[in-house]
């Protein structure tokens, strides 16, 4: 599903995107929710000032498993990305791996606004979710991302510095930043996957500079549903609190 729609009833949006080089791979994995402003979207300048935070905070606030056969009476294991662009036009992604063990369907797993990311925003805030059971109890996904970064299928796009992901190219056109997440967001993939047997990708989405980041708790009222998981997040604006938030900090 998507949340753009085109203004005009029956039209078909088409971007173009003119570089004198290979047309980059925007592609990415599928996930039950999909939730993404378009490259020509992302490309937009507004035309007044934006009050747009500079530091947010994502959190996780609800998570329940309903009528789920792939996750009943499991350990169920919560993989995300948490993806930005930082001053210099890099794009700089958070990996997090969160595990809550002996899950029956219909209990809302334990959390108290569990945190899955702290730090600067700039141009763009991405989501990316994915949920699955924990069998095998494997590697975290940071700790996967650290395995792949010298990788020669994946060390054009990824370095690993300290946890954060940065990956190429180092400029700010929108397009550069869709597609270097896109590869992020792959890669991301196929390590869950790597991790667990299989993925389940839940929810993926965007929000630009513009939107505010999506300060604000989504959805609005009650929880998303799909995969016969219910969830729903925050986006908090922390620019004025000194660099803190309140919420469960780090991976496990």
């Amino acid at each position: 599903m998507t949340k753009r729609a085109d203004p005009v009833a029956g039209a078909e949006t088409i971007d173009v995107v003119r570089s004198p080089g290979a047309a980059p791979d925007l592609d990415e994995p599928p996930f039950a929710i999909t939730e993404l402003p378009t490259p020509s979207e992302r490309a937009m300048v507004p035309r007044g000032p934006v009050d747009a935070p500079s530091r947010a905070a994502v959190r996780l606030i609800a998570l329940k498993v309903r009528d789920n056969k792939a996750l009943f009476r499991a350990a169920v294991r919560l993989d995300a990305l948490v993806l930005t662009s930082a001053d210099d036009g890099q794009v700089v992604a958070q990996p997090f791996t969160f595990r809550f063990p002996g899950i029956l369907d219909g209990d809302l797993l334990p959390m108290d606004n569990l945190q899955l990311y702290l730090g600067d925003v700039n141009d763009f805030l991405d989501l990316a979710i994915w949920v699955n059971r924990d069998d095998t109890k494997g590697v975290d996904l940071a700790t996967l991302f650290e395995g792949v970064a010298n990788d020669p299928g994946t060390k054009g796009a990824l370095t690993v510095l300290g946890g954060l992901v940065l990956a190429a190219p180092q400029v700010a056109l929108a397009v550069g930043a869709v597609a270097a997440v896109a590869t992020v967001v792959r890669v991301g993939s196929q390590l869950v996957q790597a991790a667990v047997g299989k993925e389940i990708g839940l929810y993926r989405t965007s929000f630009l500079a513009f939107e505010r980041f999506g300060v604000g708790r989504q959805p609005a009222e009650g929880l998303r549903q799909a995969q016969g998981i219910e969830f729903a997040y925050e986006v908090v604006d922390i620019s004025g609190d000194g660099g803190t938030a309140r919420g469960v900090d780090g991976a496990r």
